[in-house]
């Protein structure tokens, strides 16, 4: 799913113990919920035992997959998924982030007061076709994100000059990623030397520039993989690579896999 400008939607998916997953990564932010069975899920490297009633928030560039589901009961999940400008404190969006400063934590719904019930009542409010949806989801998302901020002790900051045009930058990479972007075109548009823009993007988003952009192709590669008949060389010049051979090392590194476990069989 791209996301596109004030979005919020939510879907329900579910899992069986013999599921095989690979490294991937995803287009915009997700905020899941565990509604049933027991996963042992690797983030970014690290492993965690996800229960039911579990709440992982997860950005746009992190590397996940399912290690291992285990029997007898399926993992079911409430996926929330939004874009950024839907938040009413921008800075909840740093909880998201699985940085340096920031690692992914895993988050006990059912040790919050009204988390779970909120976020049930949200799920429901996204299916309805009723006026104002919109408006209340976004209302009980942003509820819910101050709830954990509390919970966890998420402490926020104002946003620093830099921190605003990271994101502006991190906005243009996702509406222009499949061109040729260079570190130097990136730092200009930031009005940053190419040194600085590099430091604070790190910063700001745990990988370097050089990096998202490739997960960003990436990502859009297995949509094409899984959605088309494509073959593998024009989805690699489609996702801006020069060579099919770049786009093969590429994928391999990001996702562990090669491009063909990506087709739907």
């Amino acid at each position: 799913v791209n996301m596109k400008t004030s979005h919020i939607s939510c879907c329900h998916m579910s899992w069986m113990p013999n599921y095989v997953s690979n490294y991937l990564t995803d287009t915009g932010f997700k905020l899941c919920l565990i509604t049933g069975g027991h996963v042992l899920w690797e983030i970014e490297g690290v492993h965690y035992d996800i229960y039911k009633d579990d709440v992982i928030l997860l950005d746009n560039t992190t590397l996940r997959r399912f290690t291992k589901i285990h029997d007898p009961e399926p993992l079911s999940m409430q996926i929330i998924m939004f874009s950024p400008d839907v938040l009413k404190n921008t800075n909840f969006l740093y909880m998201f982030h699985n940085t340096p400063l920031c690692k992914t934590r895993i988050i006990h719904g059912n040790e919050i007061q009204g988390l779970i019930p909120l976020l049930n009542t949200l799920g429901e409010e996204c299916q309805k076709l009723l006026p104002y949806r919109f408006d209340i989801t976004c209302g009980l998302f942003n509820a819910a994100l101050a709830s954990i901020a509390r919970h966890t002790g998420f402490e926020y900051t104002k946003p620093t000059k830099n921190d605003r045009k990271i994101r502006q930058a991190i906005l243009f990479i996702d509406r222009n990623y499949t061109a040729p972007l260079s570190l130097t075109q990136l730092a200009e548009r930031a009005n940053m030397t190419p040194s600085s823009f590099s430091k604070a993007f790190l910063k700001c988003t745990g990988v370097g520039v050089t990096q998202y952009i490739l997960r960003r192709r990436i990502e859009y590669a297995i949509e094409q993989l899984e959605h088309t008949n494509k073959n593998v060389l024009d989805i690699a010049l489609d996702c801006g690579f020069n060579t099919g051979a770049a786009f093969y090392q590429s994928f391999k590194k990001i996702t562990g896999s090669m491009p063909k476990n990506f087709r739907k069989t």
